[in-house]
């Protein structure tokens, strides 16, 4: 490429002739260069939308499995959902959680 630029720089005599045939060389190696910069710039932009839901997606599903295996654990779970021990465990607790909201050196009170 260079080459080209420096034998018509030595056969010409103005300037605005190696100006003319630099600009020249130079367009056609500038386009590819930015061109391939262009395309990688938007594979990289997609490969990390795609591996973020990818981990999103994973996240939800690891969170499912571990309330499930918990609920398993704690007796919610034996072949069908135990309703009632899970709304008496849960109602059990709310009021002790209403009344931390009442006192006024709580970190969570009103």
């Amino acid at each position: 490429m260079w080459e080209s630029v420096f034998t018509a720089a030595a056969n010409s005599t103005s300037a605005s002739t190696l100006t003319t045939v630099a600009a020249g060389n130079m367009s056609s190696f500038v386009i590819p260069f930015g061109g391939s910069a262009l395309v990688g710039f938007l594979m990289g932009y997609a490969l990390k939308k795609i591996i973020k839901w990818a981990l999103i997606i994973l996240g939800v599903f690891l969170g499912i499995i571990l309330v499930i295996q918990y609920m398993t654990n704690n007796g919610y779970i034996t072949g069908k959902i135990l309703w009632d021990k899970m709304g008496n465990d849960i109602f059990g607790i709310l009021p002790a959680f209403f009344l931390l909201l009442l006192i006024p050196s709580s970190p969570y009170s009103l």
